[in-house]
C-alpha cells in the first residue's frame, strides 16, 4: 500500500533500483540555475555521484527517502529526502551535509561553488536550530513536467506530519523556485543569501502544529529495513 496517493500520483519509498533516475532528476530540476550548470555539469560522472550519494542515503537509517510516480508512466516525478532528528543529548543534530553526501559526489563538484554552498546550508542550520531536535528537509527534486501538480506537496506533507507527532521543528534551505511552496507549507524563511550567478537561496523554520491539524501519516508500504526503523 502506497503513503499517499492523488490521482495517477503516488507517494512511496525510493527503493535501490531508482538510483539511475534521482540524477536525470536532478539534472532536469537543477539546472535551470546557472550557479548549478557550473557547480555539476551535465556529464556521467555527476549521473555516478548522484547514485552513490541516493544509495548512501537509502542505507543511511536518519534519512527517509521518498518519491512519487506517476503510475501512468512509471515515471518518477518528484524525489524527496528528510533527515530526522538525532537522539537526545545527540550533539550535530540532524548531522552535517558532506556526511550524508559523500566522497564520490562532492568529487564531481565544483570545490569553490560546492564549498559556498553546502557552507552556508550548515552555517544558517546551526544559526537556526543549533542543537535543537528537529527534522531537516534536505531535497527536493520535482520534474519540469510535473511542477504544480501537488508532488512536491505529497513528499512534504509525509514528513511535517512526523514531525508534527513529535512536536518538533522542520528547518529547510530553499531555491528561489521552492520558495512558495514551502511558505505555503508554514516555513518561515527569515534569511536569505545570495552567490554566484545569480543564485539566491532562503533559510527558516516551520515550527511543529498539533496532531489533529497536520494529519495522519500511514506508515504501510514497500518500505527498506532502514527505513521502517525511521518510523519505529
Amino acid at each position: 500500500m502506497p503513503l499517499a496517493e492523488r490521482n495517477n500520483l503516488v507517494l512511496d519509498y525510493l527503493q535501490p533500483q531508482d538510483v539511475e533516475a534521482v540524477g536525470s532528476l536532478f539534472l532536469s530540476s537543477f539546472h535551470v540555475y546557472p550557479f548549478f550548470q557550473k557547480m555539476m555539469p551535465d556529464s556521467l560522472q555527476t549521473i555516478r555521484a548522484w547514485s552513490a550519494a541516493t544509495n548512501f542515503a537509502i542505507d543511511d537509517p536518519n534519512t527517509l527517502c521518498l518519491k512519487v510516480t506517476d503510475t501512468s508512466t512509471g515515471t518518477i516525478a518528484a524525489h524527496g529526502r528528510w533527515i530526522r532528528p538525532k537522539g537526545e543529548g545527540e550533539r550535530g543534530q540532524p548531522g552535517h551535509e558532506e556526511e550524508r553526501w559523500g566522497d564520490t559526489f562532492m568529487e564531481a563538484c565544483d570545490e569553490k561553488l560546492a564549498g559556498e554552498l553546502f557552507g552556508a546550508f550548515d552555517r544558517n542550520r546551526e544559526k537556526f536550530m543549533g542543537q535543537e531536535r528537529h527534522w531537516y528537509m534536505e531535497l527536493l527534486l520535482t520534474h519540469p513536467d510535473y511542477q504544480g501538480k501537488g508532488c512536491a506537496s505529497m513528499i512534504l506533507r509525509h514528513g511535517l506530519e512526523l514531525a508534527d507527532r513529535e512536536q518538533l521543528p522542520c528547518y529547510i534551505d530553499s531555491s528561489p523556485m521552492g520558495k512558495a511552496v514551502y511558505e505555503k507549507m508554514g516555513w518561515k524563511l527569515e534569511h536569505k543569501e545570495d552567490f554566484e550567478h545569480g543564485l539566491s537561496y532562503y533559510f527558516g523554520v516551520r515550527q511543529p502544529q498539533s496532531a489533529c491539524s497536520s494529519g495522519h501519516v500511514h506508515e504501510s508500504g514497500s518500505a527498506t529495513k532502514t527505513q521502517q526503523h525511521l518510523l519505529s
